[in-house]
């Protein structure tokens, strides 16, 4: 539950008050976590109404120090 538990933080600094185990259904969450962050963003855009969230994927194995 950590990607919708993340999530549901984020949206609540902008003062809502989300359900994570509602949020961790609309992401397709298992016990065996969220699939990817491309499966989170869009429910963070739907509850706030805007695009305001971008999925950012790291492209090798490893960050560098600019990523």
């Amino acid at each position: 539950y950590c990607g919708p538990a993340a999530a549901r933080n984020a949206l609540s600094v902008q003062g809502k008050n989300i359900d994570v185990d509602g949020m961790a259904q609309r992401m397709g969450t298992t016990e065996a976590g969220t699939n990817s962050i491309n499966d989170i963003t869009p429910v963070l855009n739907k509850e706030t109404g805007k695009d305001a969230y971008q999925s950012v994927e790291i492209p090798g194995a490893k960050a560098d120090d600019k990523q």
